[in-house]
């Protein structure tokens, strides 16, 4: 075979390659989305999977999501490093986030959000001071609640036994079923549970926060806000925000969150 014909059919294969390599669907970028574990796992996986299969629809991106046992392992892979594309989470991580690791506000829950201590329905305590000593169900810190519940009993002598759990609902469930006096709780949990009793309730905080790593590329930011801005305006994005319990996703904005970062950088430093 003499050179030009041996140069023509390796011209026609590297051609025959091309066409297939055009013709063959490109395999969409997958990223990594961390949901605060304040629910069991297995209903955070149901109430935000179809949310991760509407931004897939309308981004072009696949989500893998990603669940934690509890709040101390979320937070410690967030501090080491091993960061998310997305963390979907509470005011002082998200502040942690923005403030230290360049994390992207782009969606929250609209209004603010705070936490209620409670008891049962047949307890006679009325104020937090008589809970010293006392068993008080809540998530393990450093969630949230756990933060602000030691904004309740700020004297270090004068403390309750916290009973750590790894979800909200099991807070309530565990005062219910007699494993603790009281229990710390998000206050829209309360509609859950209406015969307990209000003891007190916290300052409140800028609701749940979407963000995205720094590595995010800006055009798939700017796809998922509009996705998660524009769920209220079809009956599909609706049952997704009914999945997860909520009204509407808004526009963030950020200088609101980094303030509440000191919660964590009070117990854990800032990491370097």
């Amino acid at each position: 075979m003499d050179l030009p014909t041996r140069c023509l059919r390796w011209l026609h294969l590297i051609c025959a390659c091309l066409l297939l390599a055009a013709g063959a669907p490109a395999m969409a970028e997958s990223y990594r989305f961390a949901v605060h574990p304040v629910l069991p796992a297995a209903q955070i996986e149901t109430n935000f999977s179809p949310m991760l299969e509407h931004l897939a629809e309308q981004t072009g991106a696949e989500y893998e999501l990603v669940l934690s046992p509890n709040y101390l392992p979320h937070w410690q892979a967030l501090r080491r490093g091993d960061n998310p594309d997305f963390v979907y989470d509470g005011a002082h991580v998200i502040g942690y986030l923005v403030k230290h690791m360049g994390y992207i506000p782009l969606a929250k829950v609209d209004g603010l959000v705070s936490f209620s201590l409670v008891v049962g329905a047949e307890s006679d305590v009325l104020e937090p001071i008589e809970l010293v000593g006392k068993r008080i169900a809540t998530v393990a810190p450093p969630s949230l609640g756990a933060i602000a519940l030691s904004d309740i009993f700020p004297n270090p002598m004068r403390q309750p036994m916290v009973v750590p759990v790894n979800d909200w609902v099991e807070a309530a469930e565990a005062l219910l079923a007699g494993k603790a006096v009281a229990a710390m709780v998000p206050t829209p949990l309360l509609q859950r549970y209406p015969d307990l009793t209000l003891v007190a309730s916290t300052e409140q905080y800028p609701h749940v926060a979407l963000v995205a790593a720094p590595k995010v590329p800006p055009l798939l930011r700017s796809k998922v806000v509009k996705a998660m801005l524009g769920l209220t305006e079809s009956e599909a994005g609706q049952a997704v925000l009914q999945r997860v319990n909520i009204s509407q996703y808004v526009e963030p904005e950020p200088r609101a969150y980094q303030p509440h970062a000191r919660m964590l950088e009070q117990l854990y430093g800032v990491r370097r």
